[in-house]
């Protein structure tokens, strides 16, 4: 810049002149150096955040040099290789509106958990019939043209670089009065669950293989969404482990009867599924170890069918167990004291071992080839690597730790956080404790879908209100919509 002229006969007004233009001067040096930190403030933001992006897409190789068994890479069947050994295991998530459809919670969801630096994220039940909802805000696929809506969620939760598996669930006789009064099941044996439940009617043979093509058509739309497996819910009392269990499968045709009918319906899903996406695609069941009742489904039985699913060809075994009249899953809940002798044996299993059924997932390890995935009850590192490094497990399920504290995954996968301390809530009647539970889970996945931290002092009775408000106030939109179109 030109010097600026002066008088100089006048020296006081040429050292007016020589100040300003000094301090002109040290004002554009100023703000030179502070646009220079901006920007470098800027740059050091950036490259923070491609560190961080980064790590999450780099994770496997980063994780796997380490000697730690649950940061081995694992490789399934088909031939598709999981980074590490810690999968967020399905949880039902109430997020739909009256679309049936995922939105902006779903995409918040999943776009959090895409960072959790786990090699396997399994969604929450999505229902091949949105008459027989499991929750009313399950997503079901087949209802209008979702594949906008499905591509956005596949997107972001892959955008991390962990795998992606849709589980496909139908409801049956669990599918409350909220959603449908007229449920369907195997057979019209009812559920004993304080009234929540109508009895259901049998189904029909042609509706059987009409939900047999349905579990194809999600398939089919799911995979052309983006996303990269598929797992099958034959577990915790829905429809397909409704048609196992002898009590609640009375039919006497094709489809009852003999364990090896009671599992057809399954199977034929199965092997239609694989049919139709090929040996590529991964393809996982999820399987009771028992339903926890006399004269149920028992752990034979679930050792033969496991043998068939064997020669069927699937990728992945998730073990569990239980159902809506004995969720087995929340049996670590303080106060849950049942005297029965096979919970008991679970219980104290549980206490020195951690997984709920580990007992059974080492007979399956024993018994077949499947890659096993044991999920429930994992509190510690200790406790993962016990399994894996002892042969129970081959890869290690985890849900409501994911629940309890944002950055869970990637903390417990790099040695930060040793153990998680899972809370339960309490109302003091059995029956309003299992929803008040529910509430309270339903709770904390509904704020970290808002981009809010968990909330683990929720009452249990600002969990039971939760619960009944949720689920009402979508099943009445879903009503109102249906009447409208």
């Amino acid at each position: 810049m030109p010097e600026r002229m002066y008088d100089s006969k006048d020296p006081l007004k040429a050292e007016a002149a020589r100040e300003e233009a000094a301090r002109a001067e040290a004002a554009r040096a100023e703000a030179a150096r502070a646009e220079a930190a901006q920007e470098e403030a800027a740059r050091e933001k950036a490259a923070q955040e491609d560190a961080v992006r980064e790590e999450a897409a780099n994770n496997s190789s980063r994780l796997a040099r380490k000697k730690d068994a649950l940061l081995h890479p694992f490789t399934l069947p088909c031939g598709l290789e999981l980074r590490n050994r810690l999968v967020k295991a399905a949880m039902t998530e109430r997020l739909s509106f009256s679309d049936y459809a995922p939105n902006r919670y779903h995409h918040q969801l999943y776009e959090h958990w895409a960072n959790s630096g786990v090699s396997l994220l399994i969604t929450g039940n999505m229902l091949v019939d949105h008459r027989s909802l499991e929750s009313a805000g399950n997503i079901a696929p087949l209802m209008g043209d979702q594949r906008e809506a499905l591509r956005t969620m596949a997107e972001n939760a892959k955008s991390g670089g962990a795998q992606v598996w849709v589980q496909l669930n139908h409801a049956g006789r669990q599918s409350s009065r909220f959603n449908n009064l007229r449920p369907v099941s195997a057979s019209n044996v009812g559920l004993n669950k304080l009234g929540f439940f109508a009895r259901p009617r049998p189904l029909k043979a042609r509706e059987i293989e009409e939900l047999i093509a349905r579990y194809v058509q999600c398939s089919e739309l799911l995979l052309d969404c983006g996303f990269d497996g598929i797992q099958i819910h034959a577990a915790h009392g829905y429809l397909l482990s409704q048609f196992l269990s002898p009590l609640t499968n009375l039919r006497t045709d094709e489809w009852g009867g003999s364990l090896e009918n009671r599992a057809r319906f399954l199977l034929q899903i199965v092997r239609a599924v694989r049919k139709a996406l090929g040996t590529a695609v991964p393809v996982s069941v999820k399987i009771n170890s028992a339903d926890f009742q006399r004269g149920g489904f028992e752990q034979d039985d679930s050792l033969q069918v496991i043998a068939w699913l064997e020669a069927e060809g699937i990728d992945l075994l998730e073990i569990s167990g239980g159902n809506y009249e004995r969720l087995v899953f929340f049996q670590d809940r303080p106060g849950n004291q049942e005297k029965d002798s096979t919970l008991e044996n679970m219980r104290a299993s549980t206490r020195e071992r951690e997984a709920y059924f580990g007992d059974f997932a080492r007979k399956v390890k024993a018994s077949c080839s499947v890659p096993v995935l044991l999920t429930g009850g994992f509190r510690s590192r200790e406790g993962c690597l016990r399994a894996l490094e002892g042969g129970d497990t081959d890869l290690i399920g985890m849900a409501r730790p994911f629940l309890c504290q944002a950055d869970f995954g990637l903390k417990f996968l790099q040695g930060h956080l040793n153990d998680i301390n899972v809370p339960s809530v309490k109302l003091g009647l059995r029956h309003l404790d299992d929803l008040a539970e529910a509430g309270f889970w339903d709770a904390q996945l509904d704020r970290l879908s808002r981009g809010l931290e968990p909330d683990l002092n929720l009452s249990a009775s600002a969990s039971f209100a939760h619960i009944l408000k949720r689920e009402a106030g979508k099943a009445m939109a879903k009503r109102w919509a249906n009447l409208l179109k």
